[in-house]
């Protein structure tokens, strides 16, 4: 009552206030009126001052000031009919249905993330929607003589209700011409016998965790840890552990960035020997969430294949209800490191179960999403005296790390000096799926074109991009939806694959790397260079995959200059000839965001285009081309037409190679590999969702192609490589077609 009693003092306030109002000013409103008018036609006429039609001044600012008065008198008059119709409502229920739009507009807004004259729009929609069925309802009850009217209310929203409430509930759609292009695939002449990597391994798997002993959330870091672990400074890394946001943090777990723990859960062998140590780190999602248990999988299968894997918790550098903590990706670096300085102590402890147990000579780090960039850096950090960001911070870790895999990672999120994060000399692994709704964008390719081999040891790195993979299902606790709820309701997870199938993706390929990378067992390579030979053990999808390693010796890669008849390699030329669209191009991502890798695009409208690469005397000189080596390029099919058309056809043309004498040899290069056609990716199930958070539904991948000399030997016995002149593509298999080449090179 006391509430009631405030309403109707503060509305009698309002009624007599707007009455002095009214005799204060009396018809002086009119001028009122026509200063706002008089303000909006200034206001046009200053944006048609500065529109610079190229028509005038004048005809500039008489065009906007026209303008401007049909939206004062369109915008007045639409203005003037809502009042009138709404004046006569109880106000009451106007309040509530204000209130009602104006919540709805700004939680759609919010959740959605769309603009607010479409948030509001929709808003509009669900609120007078919902209106009529509580109209319905109570004329079905209370008013007898509309009860034909009250079911009709009721059975249209009821129906509009769910309506919705299935559409939220779809998983989306598939897309049948994929699937009836994967069909179509069949059987592969490259796959070999090789045995299956990700197949459970001779030992028998332990567990254990360590950490601070002292954890109130989680009982296996807290009383019930099984070794006990020094917490570090982590304060110069983390600026924005600050404010409320940092006190709440505190507050839940116990601990601030002045004492943060080195928590992790172990899968090890058992047996006697050294084993090659693996780190494997998540990335950012509810903090809350374990999300350290979810790769139990890959933690199973590695010790029992010989390693010993630590799942990092860095659960508390995550975001929560109070927001992200943004800028943290050199902490998680660093704390992977900071392990590391703890498995060295476990190995010189006589009484700890790892004594003497580590091969310190084998490590390899996997990350996954931010984990996957803070693994480079931690690569990068690995090797630097001081922090980058502050000197007064230094480092002494020097660990010999072979091997980085990066699962779906992040980009550029720590950029020391504004540069982004270069690795040299370290075996690579780029797992990325087409379907991620999180990292939607093939950002890891920037990372993977970054690094550089040049210590005359052998290393070689390697992608897979994987369609129908997600973000969250290499990691068993995240699941399908790659955002929370209710965002996560507009992805398109029909397409997907299994949890179980994309991590056994997972598990073959990070196997059989760690395998050849730590433990030298190079039968595996050979599935790097061409995912085909594989095909007996991994699941049925599309993949498309890059390699180089650094036996690799580069032609043009197209990064040098602007000139189109250069090669890389000094002293090339290159030259088109029939061809529509010869250009170097950047690559483009499908959010719009430029990648840092160049190509050349080629496009053809009618059979008999070549494009030509003339090399320089020196590669016949100094190369030493045989019958063993390989010529290498990487390649992507562009063509719009298929894309639009959602035509799934491979693009063919041929390779042929001319030595000085003139012989000649050709191959096409569908009996070499498969060029992928442009698939397009729905990852939201709702089109404008999709276009406007994801961008265009696809994006180009190259696919590495590898090519024995022994091949064109084999065509024609006189070609002598040792003599290669020149190397041209030769667009005769189809009357049209675009793509991108990239990566010419020998693997001598």
């Amino acid at each position: 009552m006391k509430i009631k009693s405030i309403v109707v003092c503060l509305e009698s306030i309002y009624i007599k206030f707007v009455k002095m109002i009214k005799e204060v000013f009396g018809k002086a409103w009119i001028g009122g009126r026509f200063a706002i008018i008089g303000f909006i036609m200034i206001l046009s006429a200053v944006i048609g001052f500065y529109l610079d039609t190229g028509f005038g001044k004048i005809i500039d600012i008489s065009f906007c000031v026209f303008i401007g008065m049909i939206f004062v008198l369109i915008g007045k008059t639409l203005i003037k009919i809502i009042l009138r119709v709404f004046r006569d409502f109880p106000t009451e229920f106007l309040s509530i249905l204000i209130l009602g739009i104006a919540t709805l507009t700004a939680g759609i807004s919010f959740a959605l993330d769309f603009p607010v004259y479409l948030a509001f729009l929709w808003a509009f929609l669900i609120i007078t929607v919902e209106n009529f069925l509580g109209i319905g309802l109570i004329l079905a009850f209370k008013n007898k003589g509309k009860r034909i009217l009250a079911f009709a209310l009721v059975s249209i929203t009821v129906a509009l209700n769910i309506g919705a409430i299935a559409q939220i509930r779809n998983l989306g759609n598939v897309n049948y011409e994929l699937k009836s292009y994967i069909l179509s695939m069949g059987s592969s002449d490259n796959r070999r016998n090789m045995p299956n990597p990700s197949e459970k391994g001779e030992y028998k798997v332990k567990i254990l965790s360590y950490g601070s002993g002292k954890d109130k959330n989680r009982i296996e870091y807290g009383e019930e840890v099984d070794i006990k672990t020094d917490n570090v400074y982590a304060y110069p890394f983390l600026e924005n552990y600050i404010g409320l946001k940092g006190k709440l943090r505190t507050m839940y777990w116990g601990f601030d960035d002045k004492s943060m723990p080195i928590n992790g859960q172990v899968y090890y062998p058992e047996g006697e020997g050294k084993f090659p140590l693996v780190l494997i780190v998540h990335g950012n999602h509810d903090m809350k969430e374990r999300s350290e248990k979810g790769y139990e999988y890959l933690g199973r299968l590695l010790a029992s294949q010989g390693f010993i894997t630590v799942s990092v918790d860095e659960n508390f550098l995550n975001g929560s209800w109070f927001g992200d903590l943004g800028g943290e990706n050199d902490a998680r670096a660093w704390i992977l490191l900071k392990h590391l300085d703890v498995w060295k102590k476990f190995n010189e402890d006589k009484k700890n179960p790892f004594y003497n147990k580590v091969d310190f000579n084998n490590i390899a780090l996997i990350g996954h999403s931010r984990g996957g960039e803070a693994v480079a850096t931690a690569a990068v950090f690995n090797k630097l005296k001081y922090y980058p960001t502050n000197a007064s911070v230094k480092f002494n870790f020097n660990y010999n790390i072979k091997s980085i895999v990066a699962i779906a990672p992040t980009d550029e999120q720590y950029k020391p000096a504004g540069k982004p994060i270069e690795i040299k000399n370290i075996n690579y692994l780029l797992l990325q799926g087409a379907n991620d709704g999180d990292v939607s964008t093939f950002v890891g390719s920037n990372q993977y074109n970054r690094i550089k081999f040049d210590d005359g040891m052998y290393h070689f790195k390697s992608s897979l991009y994987i369609y129908g993979a997600n973000h969250g299902q290499f990691n068993t606790l995240w699941g399908k939806r790659d955002i929370p709820k209710p965002l996560g309701w507009a992805l398109n997870i029909k397409p997907l694959l299994s949890g179980e199938d994309q991590r056994n993706i997972a598990k073959t390929y990070i196997s059989a790397f760690l395998k050849t990378t730590l433990k030298n067992e190079m039968d595996y390579i050979s599935l790097f260079k061409n995912y085909e030979e594989g095909e007996n053990f991994l699941p049925k999808t599309v993949y498309i995959s890059r390699f180089e390693d650094s036996n690799f010796k580069l032609i043009s890669n197209y990064e040098e200059d602007a000139d189109l008849e250069t090669s890389t390699l000094a002293g090339g030329i290159q030259r088109g000839e029939g061809i529509y669209t010869w250009k170097e191009k950047r690559l483009e991502f499908r959010s719009d965001f430029l990648g840092n890798n160049n190509a050349v695009e080629l496009k053809w409208t009618h059979s008999g285009g070549i494009y030509v690469i003339e090399l320089p005397k020196s590669v016949a000189n100094n190369w030493n081309i045989n019958s063993k080596s390989k010529l290498i390029f990487s390649a992507a099919d562009v063509q719009k037409e298929k894309l639009e058309k959602n035509k799934l056809e491979s693009t063919d043309f041929t390779i042929r190679l001319i030595d000085n004498s003139g012989e000649e040899a050709s191959l096409c290069l569908s009996n070499i590999g498969r060029l992928h056609p442009p698939i397009g990716v729905k990852i939201s199930k709702w089109n404008y969702y999709n276009k406007r958070n994801y961008g265009k539904n696809f994006e180009p991948v190259l696919q590495t192609f590898q090519i024995p000399i022994m091949d064109f030997i084999k065509v024609n016995s006189k070609f002598q490589p040792n003599r290669l002149k020149s190397i041209e593509f030769i667009f005769n298999k189809d009357s049209k077609g675009d793509i991108l080449i990239d990566d010419i090179g020998m693997e001598i």
